[in-house]
């Protein structure tokens, strides 16, 4: 008699359970401390690493889409559905901030002392994060937080560094959308003309704006003509590569 096989998927095995709900070990147990919070505090900070697992999980998806040569319609709305899913994310995410709250500075300070030198700082799929949606060491805020990590969760981050950015892969699917153009109508030659008369007519408007003050006026006709130095950069490589 053959023997069969169970292939059953129960609940507690298909989401590892037994691992993640194993995982919690306060400092304060091994040192015999007693800090009741710090248990929130494990949990709540876990929970922060595991959206952002799948904040990673929807970016790499999306940047993969928008690097290909050809990018489908449907890939667009694809993308778009899934930043749509990080941005609902951190929203959440923030809302646990509330929950941290009902923890006292006295509460935090029964187990602090135990955590050096552990910090946020050092929480290595955030960093990664930061860098995979394009933020630059010139622009970052703290640039030393690798002197506070551990040597292989410094050669995580390090991994992530060259790869493509969001912000890479955005730009090189907007380079690559074609436009129409035939020897009768050039996209980009119409596109400036249409834009230009929208400004010359929003300069005419607020001049014959008979209830607007002097100071007022020449605010807004500033406005315009920042608006329209923004949009000129496009037609300029020199001044849009600046602005990237």
């Amino acid at each position: 008699m053959s023997q069969t096989h169970d292939d059953s998927v129960y609940y507690s095995e298909y989401l590892q359970l037994h691992k993640i709900l194993e995982a919690q070990f306060p400092e304060s147990d091994k040192a015999g401390i007693e800090a009741h919070d710090e248990m929130l505090f494990i949990i709540t900070h876990q929970a922060f690493e595991l959206w952002f697992k799948q904040i990673m999980f929807e970016l790499e998806s999306v940047i993969s889409l928008l690097s290909q040569k050809s990018v489908q319609e449907n890939e667009v709305s694809t993308c778009v559905h899934r930043i749509h899913r990080m941005e609902s994310i951190l929203r959440m995410s923030m809302e646990q901030f509330t929950i941290l709250e009902t923890m006292s500075a006295l509460d935090f300070m029964d187990f602090r002392d135990l955590l050096h030198p552990a910090s946020g700082f050092q929480s290595v799929q955030f960093r990664v994060l930061e860098m995979r949606l394009g933020l630059t060491q010139e622009k970052r805020m703290n640039r030393s937080f690798l002197t506070a990590m551990k040597d292989f969760d410094k050669k995580l981050v390090q991994q992530a560094e060259g790869k493509t950015t969001l912000f890479e892969a955005l730009q090189t699917w907007l380079e690559h959308t074609p436009f129409l153009e035939t020897e009768e109508y050039l996209f980009w030659q119409e596109y400036k003309s249409a834009v230009s008369a929208t400004y010359a007519k929003d300069r005419a408007d607020i001049a014959e704006h008979a209830i607007l003050t002097d100071e007022e006026r020449i605010i807004r006709l500033q406005s315009i003509d920042q608006a329209e130095s923004s949009f000129n950069s496009l037609f300029d490589e020199h001044t849009y590569m600046e602005l990237i």
